[in-house]
């Protein structure tokens, strides 16, 4: 099980990258004059945001609710064929009114 996790977590930021490297090459570079970034500095970001947003320990934030693998595996999962697909189908439909 913690194999599913750790592939599924890195297929996670690897779909993650790709989809917010597009949004700012679609976004950021036309309306800022932004330079592209490749996945690499995509993943980065994705990083650095998830750790400004996360709590300093999150047992301490909220110790009676542990999340559970299978919750876990599911949320990426949806995440990987949902939400990136549908957050970046959106994008590229905006792309094309800005």
């Amino acid at each position: 099980m913690f194999v599913l996790v750790l592939g599924l977590t890195l297929l996670q930021w690897v779909v993650a990258g790709f989809v917010l490297a597009r949004v700012w090459l679609w976004f950021a570079v036309p309306a800022f004059g932004a330079p592209p970034i490749g996945w690499a500095t995509a993943v980065g970001m994705q990083f650095l945001i998830n750790i400004a947003r996360a709590p300093a320990d999150s047992a301490a934030a909220d110790p009676k609710r542990k999340r559970e693998t299978s919750e876990h595996v599911t949320k990426s999962v949806i995440m990987i064929l949902v939400y990136y697909p549908m957050a970046l189908l959106f994008a590229w439909i905006l792309h094309h009114f800005a």
